[in-house]
């Protein structure tokens, strides 16, 4: 009898910016493995993301059952792209329900291989995923689709609503090192809107909590980019924390995933970048013109952002270099990861 490979479960929310990352990082594991790969999401997606699949993969597609109509949506919709704000809030806020349809795929797939998937990966909000894995001794893991800076603010003010319990336009960010604070102005309007207990607050609280079941954490970011918010969570969280990035944003092309982590340490350390090509709709033509002036009018300012390109583009190759006397910090952070998920495998079978 042929021996049973052992497969990965992959699991993102139902969006492109998320399912877009999540098959890249599925086609990374994949090569690196050789392992079984079995993405899961909802029929509307499915279908879209089967061309998104080299000829050359085995990843395997599997749809859980999901009926917009019951949680209000429109029975038609194709794409979360094409749903309104409000509409996209109600399908975040009803996400947990997807459950019980969860365990039940776990558990056919044990029943259909003999033994659980070495590993279930899922998205930032899908936490309760952890519980079913843990439920079937698989390892679980969160894969951040971003980086921990951002994420790590995210978690913090979501959490704490700390602008709501001072009187003064800055304040401190609550598990941050010292020194690190916001001015309200920061804020997103929704944000200033948040209540404790309302249904938004009351899913992110429970989120968060699931969270602190999860074995670790991914994030598609590099360490030297982003080592406060990554520390963040390995304190705040508690588990290890893996940066395996740069994770190709768009399949098949590394420089429009170098493009994403490049503008991201520009706009954040030079004031300059304007993401155009990250499909920003926020940007202005003012803003546009004010920015080419500076790249282009041979400015101090200019130069600066060229060099600091530069360095970025650097920084994410060699710390994503994995060769016979090198690894960067991105992939020897993959194979600790892995390192992980086979132990508990092990461990498992011992037990």
């Amino acid at each position: 009898m042929a021996e049973t490979k052992e497969n990965i479960v992959m699991f993102p929310f139902m969006a492109q910016g998320h399912i877009i990352p999540f098959l890249a990082l599925a086609l990374e594991l994949e090569n690196k493995t050789g392992y079984t790969i079995t993405f899961v999401n909802i029929p509307q997606n499915i279908k879209k993301i089967q061309p998104l699949i080299p000829p050359t993969s085995a990843i395997r597609l599997l749809e859980i059952p999901f009926d917009p109509s019951a949680h209000g949506l429109p029975t038609n919709f194709e794409t979360t792209e094409s749903l309104p704000p409000l509409l996209m809030l109600r399908l975040f806020i009803t996400s947990p329900s997807l459950q019980p349809a969860f365990r039940k795929l776990i558990s056919d797939l044990v029943h259909q291989h003999r033994q659980p998937p070495l590993c279930i990966i899922s998205d930032m909000f899908f936490g309760w995923s952890a519980k079913v894995a843990h439920e079937f001794g698989a390892f679980h893991a969160i894969f951040n689709v971003g980086g921990g800076s951002a994420m790590a603010l995210f978690h913090s003010i979501w959490l704490n609503l700390p602008h709501k319990n001072t009187k003064t336009e800055e304040f401190p960010i609550p598990g941050f090192p010292e020194g690190h604070s916001i001015h309200i102005k920061q804020l997103p309007d929704h944000f200033h809107y948040a209540v404790a207990g309302d249904p938004w607050c009351s899913f992110l609280k429970q989120m968060f909590q699931d969270w602190l079941e999860t074995d670790g954490m991914l994030f598609n970011t590099i360490e030297e980019m982003d080592h406060v918010g990554l520390e963040y969570f390995r304190k705040q969280i508690g588990c290890p924390v893996w940066p395996i990035g740069p994770i190709l944003s768009s399949l098949g092309s590394k420089a429009r995933a170098d493009q994403h982590f490049i503008a991201k340490m520009l706009e954040e350390e030079t004031g300059v970048c304007i993401g155009l090509a990250r499909g920003s709709c926020e940007a202005k033509y003012k803003d546009i013109v004010e920015k080419i002036e500076v790249m282009m009018g041979g400015t101090c300012k200019g130069q600066d952002v060229k060099t600091k390109a530069c360095e970025i583009r650097d920084l994410l190759g060699i710390a994503k270099k994995d060769e016979k006397n090198f690894k960067g910090a991105s992939a020897i952070a993959m194979d600790d990861f892995l390192t992980a998920v086979l132990s508990k495998s092990t461990e498992r079978q011992i037990n």
